[in-house]
Protein backbone atom coordinates (compact mmCIF):
# COMPACT_ATOMS: atom_id res chain seq x y z
CA UNK A 1 0.00 0.00 0.00
CA UNK A 2 2.19 2.00 0.64
CA UNK A 3 4.98 1.88 -2.31
CA UNK A 4 1.18 2.67 -3.89
CA UNK A 5 0.56 5.88 -2.27
CA UNK A 6 4.45 6.74 -3.11
CA UNK A 7 4.01 5.84 -6.78
CA UNK A 8 1.20 7.79 -7.25
CA UNK A 9 2.88 10.54 -5.44
CA UNK A 10 5.51 10.53 -7.51
CA UNK A 11 3.23 10.29 -10.70
CA UNK A 12 1.00 13.25 -9.32
CA UNK A 13 4.24 15.30 -8.38
CA UNK A 14 5.20 14.51 -12.28
CA UNK A 15 2.30 15.47 -14.16
CA UNK A 16 2.50 18.39 -11.89
CA UNK A 17 5.68 19.57 -12.94
CA UNK A 18 5.16 18.79 -17.00
CA UNK A 19 1.59 20.49 -16.74
CA UNK A 20 3.65 23.52 -15.12
CA UNK A 21 6.43 23.21 -17.71
CA UNK A 22 3.39 23.32 -20.16
CA UNK A 23 2.06 26.70 -18.95
CA UNK A 24 5.04 28.57 -18.46
CA UNK A 25 6.54 27.54 -22.17
CA UNK A 26 3.15 28.64 -23.20
CA UNK A 27 3.21 31.89 -21.64
CA UNK A 28 6.93 33.31 -22.31
CA UNK A 29 6.12 31.64 -26.12
CA UNK A 30 5.43 34.89 -28.60
CA UNK A 31 3.06 34.82 -31.59
CA UNK A 32 4.51 33.76 -34.93
CA UNK A 33 3.54 37.36 -36.32
CA UNK A 34 5.34 39.07 -33.05
CA UNK A 35 9.11 40.25 -35.03
CA UNK A 36 11.89 38.70 -33.89
CA UNK A 37 13.50 41.90 -32.73
CA UNK A 38 10.65 42.47 -30.19
CA UNK A 39 10.06 39.27 -28.95
CA UNK A 40 13.19 38.88 -27.93
CA UNK A 41 13.09 42.06 -25.86
CA UNK A 42 10.16 40.96 -24.34
CA UNK A 43 11.19 37.88 -23.89
CA UNK A 44 14.14 38.78 -21.88
CA UNK A 45 11.75 41.33 -19.74
CA UNK A 46 9.36 38.30 -18.89
CA UNK A 47 12.48 36.20 -17.93
CA UNK A 48 14.17 38.46 -15.62
CA UNK A 49 13.07 37.55 -11.85
CA UNK A 50 13.25 41.64 -11.40
CA UNK A 51 10.30 42.60 -13.72
CA UNK A 52 7.42 44.64 -12.11
CA UNK A 53 4.42 42.38 -11.71
CA UNK A 54 2.86 45.57 -13.92
CA UNK A 55 4.71 45.04 -17.14
CA UNK A 56 4.61 41.22 -16.36
CA UNK A 57 1.25 40.88 -16.91
CA UNK A 58 1.05 43.68 -19.63
CA UNK A 59 3.41 41.56 -21.52
CA UNK A 60 2.88 38.16 -21.29
CA UNK A 61 0.73 37.95 -24.71
CA UNK A 62 4.18 39.71 -26.14
CA UNK A 63 1.72 42.90 -27.20
CA UNK A 64 0.92 46.17 -25.77
CA UNK A 65 -2.93 47.69 -26.06
CA UNK A 66 -3.65 51.92 -26.23
CA UNK A 67 -5.63 51.22 -22.81
CA UNK A 68 -2.64 48.85 -21.16
CA UNK A 69 -0.41 51.96 -22.24
CA UNK A 70 -2.93 54.74 -21.01
CA UNK A 71 -2.58 52.50 -17.90
CA UNK A 72 1.20 52.84 -17.78
CA UNK A 73 0.97 56.23 -18.70
CA UNK A 74 -1.79 56.96 -15.89
CA UNK A 75 0.35 54.90 -13.14
CA UNK A 76 3.34 57.16 -14.17
CA UNK A 77 1.39 60.09 -13.86
CA UNK A 78 -0.51 58.92 -10.50
CA UNK A 79 2.93 58.00 -8.72
CA UNK A 80 4.31 61.48 -9.52
CA UNK A 81 1.10 63.66 -8.65
CA UNK A 82 1.85 61.01 -4.76
CA UNK A 83 5.09 62.67 -4.51
CA UNK A 84 4.34 66.88 -5.52
CA UNK A 85 4.43 66.47 -9.26
CA UNK A 86 2.03 67.27 -12.20
CA UNK A 87 2.67 65.81 -15.33
CA UNK A 88 1.33 66.95 -18.54
CA UNK A 89 1.61 64.28 -21.26
CA UNK A 90 2.33 65.22 -25.28
CA UNK A 91 1.49 63.40 -28.69
CA UNK A 92 4.67 62.47 -29.37
CA UNK A 93 4.88 60.45 -26.32
CA UNK A 94 6.87 62.90 -24.41
CA UNK A 95 5.68 64.87 -20.97
CA UNK A 96 6.62 67.50 -19.14
CA UNK A 97 7.00 67.69 -15.19
CA UNK A 98 5.33 70.94 -13.05
CA UNK A 99 5.80 71.50 -9.72
CA UNK A 100 2.50 71.27 -7.41
CA UNK A 101 4.68 72.38 -4.09
CA UNK A 102 6.62 75.36 -5.81
CA UNK A 103 10.08 73.48 -5.43
CA UNK A 104 11.58 74.54 -8.75
CA UNK A 105 11.51 71.31 -11.70
CA UNK A 106 15.69 71.07 -11.35
CA UNK A 107 15.02 70.14 -7.73
CA UNK A 108 16.85 67.01 -7.16
CA UNK A 109 13.40 65.53 -5.36
CA UNK A 110 11.99 65.89 -8.43
CA UNK A 111 15.03 63.68 -10.74
CA UNK A 112 14.33 61.23 -8.20
CA UNK A 113 10.54 60.62 -8.44
CA UNK A 114 10.53 60.73 -11.80
CA UNK A 115 13.21 57.94 -11.77
CA UNK A 116 11.04 55.67 -9.53
CA UNK A 117 8.03 56.18 -10.88
CA UNK A 118 9.21 55.78 -14.35
CA UNK A 119 10.83 52.35 -13.34
CA UNK A 120 7.48 51.29 -11.71
CA UNK A 121 5.25 51.89 -14.38
CA UNK A 122 6.33 53.67 -17.68
CA UNK A 123 9.10 53.27 -18.62
CA UNK A 124 9.68 49.91 -20.24
CA UNK A 125 5.80 50.16 -21.29
CA UNK A 126 6.39 53.32 -23.24
CA UNK A 127 9.58 52.53 -24.97
CA UNK A 128 8.23 49.11 -26.40
CA UNK A 129 4.73 50.63 -27.17
CA UNK A 130 6.27 53.43 -28.81
CA UNK A 131 9.16 51.27 -30.92
CA UNK A 132 6.40 48.76 -32.06
CA UNK A 133 4.27 51.14 -33.21
CA UNK A 134 6.76 52.97 -34.68
CA UNK A 135 8.80 50.22 -35.91
CA UNK A 136 6.23 47.17 -36.52
CA UNK A 137 8.44 45.40 -39.00
CA UNK A 138 11.19 44.70 -36.40
CA UNK A 139 13.59 46.65 -38.30
CA UNK A 140 16.88 47.57 -36.39
CA UNK A 141 17.49 51.37 -36.13
CA UNK A 142 20.51 51.14 -38.72
CA UNK A 143 17.64 49.02 -40.75
CA UNK A 144 15.27 51.62 -40.95
CA UNK A 145 17.23 54.65 -41.43
CA UNK A 146 19.17 52.79 -44.20
CA UNK A 147 16.09 52.09 -46.08
CA UNK A 148 14.86 55.88 -45.67
CA UNK A 149 18.50 56.79 -47.29
CA UNK A 150 17.61 54.79 -50.14
CA UNK A 151 14.03 55.54 -50.36
CA UNK A 152 15.16 59.30 -50.68
CA UNK A 153 18.32 59.01 -52.57
CA UNK A 154 20.88 59.82 -49.45
CA UNK A 155 24.28 58.20 -50.63
CA UNK A 156 25.43 57.84 -47.10
CA UNK A 157 27.08 54.64 -46.15
CA UNK A 158 25.79 53.28 -49.56
CA UNK A 159 28.64 51.14 -49.80
CA UNK A 160 28.82 49.86 -46.06
CA UNK A 161 28.22 46.38 -45.05
CA UNK A 162 25.11 46.28 -42.16
CA UNK A 163 28.04 46.65 -39.33
CA UNK A 164 29.55 49.50 -40.83
CA UNK A 165 26.63 51.22 -41.68
CA UNK A 166 25.48 50.70 -37.70
CA UNK A 167 29.08 52.01 -36.51
CA UNK A 168 28.98 55.11 -38.93
CA UNK A 169 26.02 56.09 -37.01
CA UNK A 170 26.99 55.06 -33.46
CA UNK A 171 30.47 57.35 -34.51
CA UNK A 172 29.63 60.68 -32.57
CA UNK A 173 31.90 62.18 -35.98
CA UNK A 174 29.30 61.10 -38.39
CA UNK A 175 27.65 64.46 -39.47
CA UNK A 176 24.90 63.51 -42.01
CA UNK A 177 25.36 65.04 -45.62
CA UNK A 178 22.23 66.18 -45.83
CA UNK A 179 18.97 67.74 -43.74
CA UNK A 180 17.19 64.37 -45.81
CA UNK A 181 19.79 62.67 -43.94
CA UNK A 182 19.64 64.16 -40.37
CA UNK A 183 15.83 63.52 -41.26
CA UNK A 184 16.05 59.84 -41.81
CA UNK A 185 18.56 59.65 -38.39
CA UNK A 186 15.98 60.96 -36.41
CA UNK A 187 12.63 60.09 -38.08
CA UNK A 188 13.16 57.51 -40.41
CA UNK A 189 9.97 55.93 -40.78
CA UNK A 190 8.36 59.63 -40.60
CA UNK A 191 5.82 58.71 -37.52
CA UNK A 192 7.14 61.52 -35.62
CA UNK A 193 6.34 63.88 -38.02
CA UNK A 194 9.20 66.03 -38.74
CA UNK A 195 10.21 67.88 -41.65
CA UNK A 196 13.63 68.66 -43.34
CA UNK A 197 13.59 72.28 -41.89
CA UNK A 198 12.54 71.34 -38.18
CA UNK A 199 16.15 69.12 -37.61
CA UNK A 200 18.03 72.13 -39.19
CA UNK A 201 19.26 73.13 -35.50
CA UNK A 202 19.77 69.58 -34.54
CA UNK A 203 22.17 69.11 -37.75
CA UNK A 204 23.86 72.48 -36.59
CA UNK A 205 24.84 70.65 -33.61
CA UNK A 206 25.86 67.07 -34.76
CA UNK A 207 27.63 69.25 -37.17
CA UNK A 208 29.56 71.75 -35.48
CA UNK A 209 31.99 73.38 -37.52
CA UNK A 210 30.25 73.14 -40.68
CA UNK A 211 29.72 76.68 -42.59
CA UNK A 212 25.77 75.96 -42.77
CA UNK A 213 23.18 73.31 -42.62
CA UNK A 214 23.27 72.17 -46.22
CA UNK A 215 19.68 71.78 -49.04
CA UNK A 216 17.30 69.02 -48.34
Amino acid sequence: MRARRRAGAVLAAVALAVWSAGCTSDRLAPPPDVPKLWADRIAAILNAPDTPDFERQVLSDYRITDAEYQESQDRFAQCMRDRGWAVAYRADGGYTVTSSNGLPYENQAVFDATARCQGDALSTIQGLYLGMRDNPSGQTGADSVRACFRANGVSDGADMSVDQFAKMLDDPAYCPSSLTAMLCCVDPTGTRGLTADSVKGLWAHVCAGASAAPTP
